[in-house]
């Protein structure tokens, strides 16, 4: 889904790094990518063209870094062992795929948590019509899904947070200014919400955006989730590895 990272795509960052840079060089800057493995291989890219003093968060942190200063948290925060966890229930409290896969067996289980992760940028709605033209294995795994998301719904999660912020973002109830300059890679792979919230963000000029993702492949793709294997899951629903490194 997503493209090797490229010099070009370097060279935007740095290009718009050294613009902020030179009217301000103490200027704080935000890189905001999908994921923490992103950061880690953006950040050795960064420091090998001598691109330093900038913070590199992921989609999650920098939403709950914000909410959490603007906000009494009043539940707990999904984090990955939690959701994991969920996931895994969701999975074995199905007859229907229990009878089918083995669930004791990990790598049967986790290519459902790349499946989930996924399917969290659908709304419920898309999620009911992709269960009405599918088979029925991959229908159960969806109502498996909507089982996961009613538990995860009693924890905290990314997109609660980007409906709140889009709200006090929107009701100038949190400055723009307070977040310095933010350059956010790749939001194709945020959920709905946090997409919402992130194009708003982009329509003030302290805020930025590159894209190493190809719309055109991708939508040109054809996925059969009857025969997805392996491999084919994990190319599905790489969100762990955004620069295919």
């Amino acid at each position: 889904m997503s493209q090797v990272i490229t010099d070009k795509h370097i060279g935007l960052l740095k290009n718009i790094i050294n613009e902020i840079r030179s009217s301000d060089y103490t200027e704080a800057i935000s890189i905001v990518t999908p994921t923490n493995i992103s950061n880690f291989y953006l950040r050795r890219y960064l420091s090998s063209m001598g691109l330093f003093n900038v913070n590199l968060v992921s989609y999650k942190n920098f939403l709950y870094d914000i909410y959490s200063k603007h906000k009494k948290i009043s539940k707990k925060f999904i984090n990955q062992t939690i959701s994991k966890d969920l996931i895994y229930r969701s999975i074995s409290n199905s007859k229907y795929l229990k009878s089918s896969i083995d669930t004791n067996n990990y790598e049967n289980i986790s290519e459902f948590y790349y499946l989930f992760f996924e399917l969290q940028r659908m709304d419920l709605e898309s999620v009911d019509k992709l269960i009405k033209n599918s088979n029925n294995f991959f229908s159960q795994v969806l109502y498996a899904y909507k089982s996961y998301k009613k538990e995860a719904s009693k924890y905290l999660d990314e997109d609660e947070i980007s409906n709140e912020l889009y709200h006090l973002f929107s009701e100038n109830k949190i400055e723009m200014s307070s977040l310095g300059k933010i350059i956010f890679i790749d939001i194709y792979y945020a959920s709905n919400l946090q997409k919402k919230l992130f194009n708003y963000l982009l329509n003030h000029n302290n805020i930025f955006e590159i894209n190493t993702y190809d719309i055109e492949i991708i939508s040109k793709e054809k996925i059969n989730f009857s025969k997805i294997n392996t491999k084919q899951s994990k190319n599905i629903a790489d969100v762990s590895s955004v620069f295919n490194i």
